[in-house]
């Protein structure tokens, strides 16, 4: 099959691929009320309770996606009356709790769809975080994330082998450099990714996939890092060779949808993309504006042909929706990152950031990020092709015999020796605030534990 990814829908877009016009999207009517409500227990049983329910349930999410909350929630609770474990009514119920701050009331929501054996990832989600009751500590050794081996360089292939299948649980792969957004969030304001493209030499890629055969990788690979990876249909072939050597590995992308249409959107579907997430970069030159990004939606829409079952829209903050398409999860999202976002190690210095990071950071421990040039990061708010963070680069897959040696040298060791614990941390990780770890006696209890498996010389240093 030829790839169409060349074969660009640029309606409604300028030629610099920037939005710069502010489109209109249709809000329901002030006072606009609900029809049709279920009053009361009603003694349904079988198909009709079911079609009763769903019914309810869906014109509730019809309220929620224009921004009537309080007629959702009313529908949403018609419809627990007539199905009390509806699992979308209590899967937004608790969703709608939580942002308001009852906690508890969405912890009761979400306790019996766990009950009933729900493998929905959202209210798997929802039930970790909700928990009132701590989440008890296994494996082998500390946790099952902390080994010896995490804290010293470890030279031995299947030494290093062993501790890299144990431990990695998401690869940032960046098969090429180009992007052709220059986001005032990003570094790619100032760091060119746009004059030329660059790509991640063969050898390297060929390592990878062949490292990652042997252990039978089963977790995520993210094909792109600060590039844009439908840009080019390398991204294609190579989602194409990952899928049949990692059969059961989840394979995502981050794309900012510029070039994704309907054909686009299947071909990579059927090239073994799990899950898509398409990010609404509203313009280069602007800062969040909730008009334009409804706007911006609505053209993804349009181009894809499809509607989100469900929109998280909270203004001034974020968008999150999410596109019904058969065998691929696909995210429709974009926050004010301007304002919320992350200071990517310093290099955004004009995104707010505390002065300094007490909590630890496993990001080093599971994931491993490896960028165009086959450079290693300790996470993806690194960039190891701005000078402030050229530094900070941990290796160069080129100069190994297999990504494990790799990833459990010395250097990551080092990273790791530091972030383990809640102690001030140094630049670059001193003002990030990604992915913070709650300091409990429970939570310290594991990390001084873990800090006992590092050699003594090594814990003295960390």
């Amino acid at each position: 099959m030829v790839s169409r990814w060349k074969d660009i829908d640029r309606t409604g877009l300028p030629a610099d691929h920037l939005l710069n016009v502010v489109g209109s999207v249709a809000t329901p009517a002030a006072g606009e009320t609900a029809h049709g409500n279920v009053g009361g227990p009603v003694p349904l049983s079988g198909a009709r309770q079911m079609h009763v329910a769903e019914t309810a349930f869906k014109r509730g999410l019809e309220q929620h996606n224009r921004g009537d909350v309080a007629a959702a929630v009313r529908r949403y609770r018609n419809a627990l009356v007539v199905d009390p474990r509806h699992p979308g009514a209590s899967r937004y119920l608790a969703k709608i709790e939580l942002r308001e701050g009852d906690r508890s009331g969405a912890f009761r929501r979400v306790l019996p769809l766990v009950a009933a054996g729900s493998t929905d990832r959202v209210v798997e989600d929802l039930f970790k975080n909700l928990s009132p009751h701590p989440r008890p500590v296994s494996g082998e050794p500390i946790g099952g994330l902390f080994r010896r081996d995490h804290f010293v360089g470890v030279t031995d292939r299947e030494r290093a082998k062993r501790l890299f299948a144990q431990s990695i649980r998401n690869i940032d792969l960046e098969l090429f450099s180009y992007c052709n957004r220059r986001c005032l969030y990003c570094p790619n304001a100032f760091i060119d990714r746009i004059s030329a493209n660059n790509y991640l030499p063969g050898p390297v890629y060929r390592m990878i996939v062949r490292d990652l055969a042997e252990i039978g990788y089963r977790s995520k690979v993210t094909l792109n890092f600060y590039n844009e990876p439908m840009a080019d249909p390398v991204t294609l072939e190579a989602c194409r060779e990952l899928r049949a050597a990692l059969p059961v590995a989840s394979i995502r992308m981050n794309t900012n949808g510029d070039y994704l249409n309907r054909d686009s959107l299947a071909e990579i579907r059927d090239a073994g993309l799990n899950h898509l997430m398409i990010s609404l970069h509203v313009s280069a030159v602007v800062d969040w504006d909730d008009d334009k990004v409804r706007f911006r939606a609505e053209q993804i829409y349009e181009r894809l042909g499809r509607r989100p079952e469900h929109i998280d829209f909270r203004p001034g903050r974020m968008y999150q929706a999410f596109i019904p398409f058969e065998g691929m999860k696909v995210e429709v999202v974009q926050g004010n990152y301007n304002q919320f976002g992350y200071n990517i190690g310093g290099l955004m210095r004009h995104i707010p950031a505390p002065t300094e990071r007490l909590s630890p950071c496993d990001e080093p421990f599971k994931s491993m990020t490896v960028t165009y040039n086959g450079n290693l990061t300790p996470c993806c708010r690194i960039r190891g092709d701005a000078d402030d963070h050229k530094p900070y680069v941990t290796g160069n897959l080129a100069d190994y015999d297999t990504i494990y040696e790799a990833w459990a040298n010395e250097a990551l060791a080092g990273w790791r020796r530091h972030l383990l614990g809640f102690n001030p941390k140094a630049a670059p990780c001193h003002e990030c605030t990604a992915v913070r770890v709650a300091d409990t006696p429970a939570e310290r209890k594991v990390r001084d534990a873990a800090a006992g498996l590092m050699p003594a010389e090594e814990r003295r240093s960390a």
